[in-house]
């Protein structure tokens, strides 16, 4: 997948890029697995800024201009509660995917790195009090990737 190659993102932008890439990558692999088409990712403002600084917004435009990521700005149900807007890869890109074509590329900004495992540490604890809230036996106890 030569989506990298597409971006105008440059220098320090490009490792944000590279991640923000990859959680909708991921995303999408774990939709094709479980035979599901739902390839929209719905992810908070608050997560966007904090792992991406407050120019996200600039990020994700030329991302979504250059037709590699398109955007749901969809922010509420029918009953008024807000929701973040969601986001997947263009269609190509997911045929990528189900192509197979996918590389590898390693992330080695510090901060970045720092940020995202303290966001898997976050996940996992909410993870781990929703299941004992629903009274269940077991709780998980690691995060996959």
């Amino acid at each position: 997948m030569d989506v990298l190659a597409l971006s105008s993102l440059l220098g320090f932008y490009k490792q944000k890029h590279y991640h923000f890439l990859s959680v909708l990558i991921s995303h999408s692999i774990s939709q094709l697995k479980e035979g599901m088409d739902e390839f929209f990712k719905p992810i908070d403002s608050l997560y966007l800024s904090k792992h991406y600084s407050s120019k996200y917004r600039l990020m994700i435009q030329l991302l979504q201009r250059d037709g590699i990521v398109r955007v749901d700005r969809r922010y509420s149900n029918y009953e008024g509660s807000s929701f973040p807007m969601s986001y997947a890869l263009s269609e190509e890109y997911i045929e990528e995917i189900r192509d197979g074509n996918i590389e590898v590329v390693v992330l080695d900004n510090k901060p970045l790195v720092k940020n995202t495992a303290k966001w898997r540490e976050g996940t996992l604890k909410l993870q781990q009090e929703k299941a004992l809230a629903e009274g269940e036996d077991s709780v998980p106890y690691k995060w996959i990737q």
